[in-house]
Order: structure tokens, then C-alpha cells, then sequence
């Protein structure tokens, strides 16, 4: 059995919740034409590759704390689908309603009609629709279909991310990071897996399965490694994120916690609702700045508003849906694996 750190990792909350605020902001002012405006959101995407590093860590810290084992592995993917698919399913209804209420009302863009069809919204079911040249209902809904390519893998590869033998780790770790060179597909976990691989690390010097002089070392590999394969910025937001996630365990007060609490409501819903405000007011002649801040901050506090009423209304009763469905082991009856954590929603 793998040493186990019970303790609750504090940063986290505030971790989500700042990268779900800088996503937002990011889809926000994206298009602001002046240009120090704009700067305030540019880097704001990066807060996906934040999601994508606390993943890496939280799923199979949060699996080590139950005493996974690879039996667990199709109650494990019920327990995910039960906790994430209803709040994913509302938010894609919610941009149906956007989108058709956009056409009955012509008060959104000229001549705007629009186009879905069936399969395309079969394909969501299964965050399918890169595979297939099929647009997302919603742009951002790729980054969840990379984080449940990281569910699949990471039910399967934890016995041996969590192997005791440095041997076994290590291969597995070269193993998966040779994917990225075997295959160049964005659509896939493998572009991103070395974001993923800083998670595995530091969930692998948290439970002192490696010291802190290795970690460091494997840490420094994979911030030359992201620079190499996608960009500095990326590196620089990944490598920051995972050394936060080691070295620092303050809970960043009760604003970072609520939103760390309703991040992957606000996360699903911030375009949907947020930018169709921006979008709506810019159509209709909100075009100076003064007026463009005051949407912007107008279009914040309604996704906020709305990001809450959804955690309570769907987020909440799907995560207490998921905790009742508990695992037992065969040998003692009374292992009960815990809400597996994801980046997106609050553990």
C-alpha cells in the first residue's frame, strides 16, 4: 500500500477559482480594441492549462486517499459521468436556449440563423466532435473532452503512477511522455500530457514517493520540455501552478474558496451567458470604452449570479448523486472511495 496523506490539499480551491475568473475574463475582453484593456485578458486562457496541472494531481491524490485499485476502475468512470455530465448536459441545453432564442428574436446579429444538427449533438455525449470535424456547441467544451481522455487514463495507469518501484514510475513517465512525439494531434491528451505529467509529479512528491530534490529535478524537465512543445507562457503558468500545489497551504480567504466552490459552473456557463451579454451590447451600440467596462463588469456580476443558482441547482445535487455511489472492497466490505476530484469542479 502506497503511503497515504490524508491532509486536504487547501490550495486548491483558490487555485480553480482564480483559473476559472481568468478564463472568463479571457472570453470577456479577448476582442477589446483597446489595446491596455485587452493586455488584462491575453494571458487569461492560460487558466486551462492551470485546470489541466491540477488534474494531474488531484485525480490520483484523491484516488491514493481511497484505496483505488484497478477493480475500481468502471465504478470509478460511473461515479465522473454522474458527478460531471449533468451540469455539462444542462450547459449545453442552456446554449441551445441561447442559441434559438437568438434567432426567434433577430436582436443579436443580422440574418442570424442557427445551424446544429442531431449528430453533432450526439457527438457532445461522448466529446467526440473534434474526432469527427464537428464544431462544439460551445468552444470551450474541447478542454473537457481532454480531461476525460485524463479520466480514462488515469483509472487505468494508477497502479502504476503510484508503484512503488522508482523503475516502474519511470518508465510509465517516459512512456507517456513519449506519446507527444507518436501523436501530434491537439484533439488528444498526448499534446497536452506533459501539463498533465506536472499533476502526476507533484501528486507523486506528495505522498513522498519521490524527495524534494527529485521532484524539483523532474520539475525543471518538464518546464524545458514545454517550452519545447508548446510555449513559455504555458511552461511558465504549469510549473508555477504544480509548485504552488507542493509548497504552499493557505486557503486564499472565503471570495478564492466561493469561487473555487462554483468554478466549474461559472467555467461552463461564463460564455454562454457572460459573452452573449458582451455580445448583445456591442451589437447595440456600446461601443466606447467607459460603456464597454461597464458591460464587461455588468456581464461579470450576471455570470457570477447565474454560475451560483446553476452549482445549486444542478452542480450540487449531481456531486451528492455521485457521493452515494459509493465502492466497497470484497475483503472488508467498508472501502468507500471518496468524490474523485477533478480540476473543473469542486471537489
Amino acid at each position: 500500500m502506497i503511503n497515504k496523506d490524508s491532509s486536504r490539499v487547501a490550495v486548491l480551491d483558490p487555485l480553480r477559482g482564480l483559473a476559472a475568473l481568468a478564463v472568463c475574463w479571457h472570453h470577456f475582453a479577448v476582442a477589446e480594441p483597446n489595446r491596455l484593456l485587452y493586455l488584462t485578458s491575453q494571458y487569461g486562457d492560460l487558466g486551462v492549462e492551470v485546470f489541466f496541472v491540477i488534474s494531474g494531481f488531484v485525480v490520483p491524490y484523491s484516488l491514493s486517499r481511497a484505496g483505488y485499485s484497478i477493480g475500481f476502475f468502471p465504478k470509478f468512470l460511473i461515479k465522473r459521468i454522474a458527478r460531471l455530465d449533468p451540469p455539462y448536459i444542462a450547459s449545453i441545453l442552456l446554449a441551445l436556449f441561447i442559441l434559438y432564442f437568438r434567432f426567434a428574436l433577430h436582436g443579436f446579429e443580422p440574418n442570424y440563423k442557427p445551424n446544429v444538427s442531431a449528430f453533432q449533438l450526439l457527438l457532445h455525449l461522448g466529446y467526440l466532435n473534434a474526432f469527427f470535424n464537428y464544431a462544439w456547441i460551445v468552444a470551450l467544451y474541447w478542454t473537457l473532452a481532454i480531461e476525460f481522455q485524463f479520466y480514462l487514463s488515469i483509472g487505468l495507469l494508477f497502479p502504476l503512477i503510484s508503484h512503488r518501484s522508482l523503475l516502474v514510475r519511470s518508465i510509465t513517465t517516459c512512456c507517456l511522455a513519449g506519446l507527444f512525439l507518436t501523436t501530434p494531434n491537439t484533439a488528444l491528451i498526448t499534446h497536452y500530457v506533459f501539463l498533465f505529467l506536472l499533476g502526476i509529479v507533484t501528486y507523486q512528491f506528495r505522498i513522498k514517493l519521490m524527495s524534494t530534490v527529485s521532484y524539483l529535478f523532474c520539475v525543471a524537465v518538464l518546464l524545458v520540455l514545454l517550452i519545447a512543445s508548446l510555449d513559455v507562457a504555458t511552461a511558465l503558468a504549469g510549473v508555477a501552478t504544480a509548485l504552488t500545489i507542493s509548497f504552499i497551504n493557505a486557503s486564499g480567504g472565503g471570495v478564492l474558496q466561493f469561487f473555487g466552490k462554483i468554478s466549474y459552473s461559472l467555467y461552463l456557463t461564463h460564455m454562454i451567458v457572460g459573452s452573449s451579454l458582451i455580445e448583445f451590447g456591442v451589437n447595440n451600440k456600446v461601443h466606447n470604452l467607459p460603456g464597454r467596462i461597464c458591460l464587461y463588469l455588468a456581464a461579470f456580476a450576471v455570470t457570477i449570479a447565474f454560475a451560483y443558482c446553476f452549482y445549486r441547482l444542478v452542480e450540487g445535487p449531481a456531486l451528492k448523486w455521485s457521493k452515494k455511489l459509493s465502492y466497497r472492497s470484497d475483503s472488508t466490505g467498508k472501502v468507500r472511495l471518496p468524490q474523485a476530484a477533478s480540476a473543473l469542479p469542486n471537489s
